[in-house]
């Protein structure tokens, strides 16, 4: 039980209306393969977070990993296309809805 109050204290006193829920409607989802190592994808996951031009009191980041791809979900991401557009750490090779697929190096 104490290890559930503390994470749920923390997001009470972060401000956060609801990090742990995603608005669909202003969720980006990048999806990225080619990642090299934890470094670099640790570093990805701030880049990422930092191209978000939606400015707000509050924004949610998630990383998961399916295999050899990546997922980062954002929140908030209002305009897709202009996210993607400001992506340099990759090659976004398709934007589907708002999911964005990027390669990053090589492969």
């Amino acid at each position: 039980m104490q290890k559930l109050v503390i994470p749920i204290l923390l997001i009470a006193l972060s401000g956060c209306e609801n990090p742990l829920k995603f608005d669909p409607q202003t969720t980006a989802i990048l999806k990225i393969t080619g990642l090299e190592d934890e470094a670099q994808k640790e570093q990805i996951k701030e880049q990422s977070q930092e191209l978000v031009a939606e400015k707000s009191s509050w924004h949610s980041s998630q990383i998961s990993e399916h295999g050899e791809t990546t997922m980062i979900k954002l929140s908030p991401v209002k305009d897709v296309q202009g996210y993607a557009d400001r992506i340099k750490f990759g090659k976004v090779t398709a934007i589907d809805g708002n999911i964005i697929h990027v390669t990053v190096g090589n492969k």
